[in-house]
């Protein structure tokens, strides 16, 4: 077996392959590893020596990580273990990157945004109607309008018939207090409802007094 195939075979067992497979150019062997990041240049030498060069790819240049002195071709072992504990390295690195990235999916898919907001919506509707700005609860003397924001900013707004908007209530919601939060705003409801009752208990008041 050449020195030529010798290398090729032991680079290729570390997870690499030769971007050439048929000829290289002046004793030149270039390889990349199985995750295109890692680039090995190997120089056979006339005089039975080896050299490496090994560069991390990035989106412009290549940037070196080592290059080994010409080493006679049966001393190669070493510098081919430090290649190898780069290699280790590398994969290992990127494992951990991809496990971070699975951690930005899962927080994606179980916001905790979303989950609030999806909470709020299921509480207060029993309340009131669903509209653009949040849910509006409607009585005789005016509305109650309670907003939830993109920020989880919680508001609540009274709107009289015969005097501006006002807010009554403001939060901002987190998974530790937004419980809490909507109990508040309940109190607020059921005493708006209790001071400002709907047209058709309003209308049965009046009927009362005749």
């Amino acid at each position: 077996m050449s020195n030529e195939e010798m290398i090729k075979e032991e680079l290729e067992n570390l997870g690499c392959k030769a971007l050439d497979d048929t000829h290289y150019l002046d004793g030149i062997l270039p390889f990349i590893d199985d995750t295109y990041r890692i680039f090995i240049k190997v120089f056979l030498f006339e005089n039975d020596t080896i050299g490496f060069h090994v560069y991390l790819t990035t989106e412009d240049v290549y940037k070196t990580i080592l290059v080994s002195n010409q080493v006679p071709f049966n001393s190669r072992g070493k510098v081919l273990s430090e290649i190898k504990n780069i290699l280790e390295k590398h994969h290992q690195l990127v494992k951990k990157y991809e496990q971070y990235q699975n951690t930005l999916s899962f927080i994606q898919e179980n916001n905790e945004s979303e989950t609030i907001q999806e909470e709020f919506i299921s509480h207060f509707s029993q309340f009131g109607v669903k509209a653009l700005c949040g849910i509006i609860v409607y009585r005789y003397f005016g509305k109650m309008i309670i907003s939830l924001g993109d920020n989880l900013h919680l508001e609540v707004f009274i709107s009289s018939d015969n005097s501006p908007k006002v807010c009554v209530f403001s939060a901002l919601l987190n998974k530790g207090n937004y419980k809490l939060v909507f109990d508040n705003v309940d109190d607020l409801i059921h005493e708006f409802k209790e001071k400002s009752p709907d047209a058709d208990t309003y209308l049965e008041l009046l009927k009362e007094s005749i």
